[in-house]
């Protein structure tokens, strides 16, 4: 995914950028002394990955139609990361590319399915040595088939829930028999949030005052400032979140009432989460503005499935704008997920503001500010995102919350990543720095590996992670302009090379630590293995 608004309309933006020192990139001994065997045995390490920016294919070939070409190379790639060692891969399934619309009723596409069941069977393949990885399937990743949207409107309208609830049956009926990890919907926040708030991502949909005003206050004057030509940022992102929702109850029913039992999976969802600060730690109104930001940005999807209700504050601050669910659905909401997707990536400072006086929208909704600075200086080093500021101890934070807060559900990290300017530099020190001390800070909620433990300060339902990502990708309306992989994709070549960055030396050498060096860039600066044993 890797893309963040800049939330809650205005963002302070100073011009005092946090101090770096050598000490923030680890040394060789640090990198090398810190591996996988610091965790619980079963504790499963991967990558992550999505079809829109990685798979290629789009039939009109327009914006991201090249991407990876993940459609086509996808045999050499999951080489790749049976090289590094990777024990899961995250992927997730493209509505259209599985499911033709033929006179109104689902057809299934048969080079999709071969593509899909290929990459999946690849991934699992053990034949000659080969590592087992264990594919984490998410099945809707921010691509609403255009037949749908123009149909009824896509999310806006109730009726994509029996067309998303028939799309996830085929799903599970073709793939479910080796697919272990299903997960619902990735980021519904940012789908909604930029998709029918602000019109940045697709369908484009908002205010139209609204987007100018978001434009200004974001310093953004470009021609996406004006392609938001109808819409209502008061009230369609609670519709959508409401009907996303809706679906996800409806898919895991599915799930467990025809195909847990036999199939042997779980079934869960991918929320985002910043981890906050208040603005002013001695201010009440700061404090309480944190309370409100995480329920708006966490608690909006969390705590239906949690109880089967919004947050209270919610209702209070939105009023009759907020839909309702029936008695129904509300049971159905309710527990339904066997384990919770994290994606973490950066945290800021929540200040308490007056509310707007102007149209209604999401992002002024909570009345609070989140920005990235405080007293002059950043929250942490900036990386290549406006919106990525790193702040590694944010993941120990929210893991310790989301378990206190909703009662300890099992807990998989399924995105956490950093970006870089740099095209072409391999010698992506910082991306390492970013993932070891996350990792670190992961480490440090863990009960320790000879079974001494704090109840209060470990989490023993945290299962996994995965970064992102394994490779440099279409960044949605960034573009190629920032790069997150681990390997780098060469986009000026037709034939997108794939080179290994000092990130994946590094992450190979914490999953395989019998490798007694990380590895070296020879004189092309091309990233080499070096293997000893």
């Amino acid at each position: 995914m890797a893309f963040r608004s800049l939330l809650f309309l205005t963002v302070i933006l100073l011009i005092h950028p946090a101090a770096r020192s050598d000490d923030d990139i680890p040394s060789d001994a640090e990198l090398a002394a810190f591996n996988r065997t610091s965790f619980p045995s079963d504790f499963l390490f991967g990558a992550a990955s999505s079809a829109f920016q990685y798979e290629d294919k789009i039939a009109d070939g327009s914006n991201a139609s090249n991407a990876d070409e993940f459609y086509k190379l996808h045999q050499e790639d999951v080489s790749r990361i049976k090289h590094i060692g990777l024990d899961a891969f995250r992927i997730s399934i493209s509505w259209s590319r599985l499911i033709l619309y033929v006179d109104n009723r689902p057809v299934l596409r048969r080079q999709g399915f071969e593509y899909y069941n290929n990459l999946i069977n690849g991934l699992l393949n053990t034949s000659d040595g080969q590592r087992r990885v264990e594919p984490f399937v998410t099945l809707f990743h921010w691509d609403t088939p255009q037949v749908l949207e123009a149909k009824y409107g896509g999310f806006r309208n109730e009726a994509i829930v029996n067309d998303y609830v028939e799309y996830v049956n085929f799903c599970f009926k073709l793939f479910g028999d080796r697919v272990k990890y299903w997960v619902t919907f990735n980021e519904p926040h940012n789908f909604v949030g930029m998709g029918y708030a602000t019109g940045q991502f697709a369908p484009g949909r908002c205010t139209p005052e609204f987007q100018y005003q978001y434009a200004f206050a974001v310093g953004r004057f470009d021609s996406s400032s004006q392609n938001c030509p109808e819409g209502n940022s008061g009230t369609e992102p609670y519709i959508v979140a409401h009907n996303i929702l809706r679906a996800h109850a409806a898919a895991v029913e599915l799930y467990r009432k025809n195909y847990k039992d036999s199939q042997k999976g779980k079934i869960g969802i991918v929320l985002n989460v910043d981890w906050l600060i208040p603005y002013d730690e001695n201010n009440a109104s700061d404090i309480q503005a944190v309370d409100r930001a995480f329920a708006f940005l966490f608690g909006w999807f969390m705590q239906p499935l949690y109880n089967g209700s919004y947050p209270a504050v919610m209702r209070e601050y939105i009023g009759d704008r907020l839909p309702k669910f029936n008695r129904t659905e509300s049971k159905m909401l309710n527990g339904s997920y066997d384990f919770l997707g994290l994606n973490y990536y950066t945290a800021g400072y929540a200040m308490d503001v007056e509310c707007s006086k102007g149209p209604k929208n999401y992002y002024t909704d909570p009345c609070i500010n989140i920005t990235k600075q405080r007293n002059g200086k950043n929250i942490g080093p900036k990386s290549c995102s406006g919106w990525l500021y790193v702040y590694p101890r944010g993941i120990r934070e929210l893991l310790l919350f989301t378990k206190n807060k909703y009662n300890n559900p099992e807990i998989y990290i399924t995105e956490n990543g950093f970006s870089t300017c740099n095209h072409g530099d391999i010698n992506d020190k910082r991306r390492t720095a970013y993932h070891y001390h996350h990792l670190k800070f992961i480490k440090s909620v863990l009960p320790d590996v000879d079974g001494v433990e704090d109840a209060i300060e470990k989490n023993k339902n945290v299962k996994g992670y995965l970064l992102w990502s394994l490779l440099d990708d279409f960044e949605w309306n960034s573009g190629y302009t920032v790069e997150f992989g681990i390997i780098h994709v060469n986009y000026t070549k037709d034939s997108l090379d794939r080179k290994y960055k000092h990130s994946a030396m590094w992450y190979k050498h914490f999953l395989n630590p019998l490798l007694k060096e990380i590895g070296h860039l020879n004189k092309k600066n091309e990233a080499m293995f070096v293997y000893y044993y």
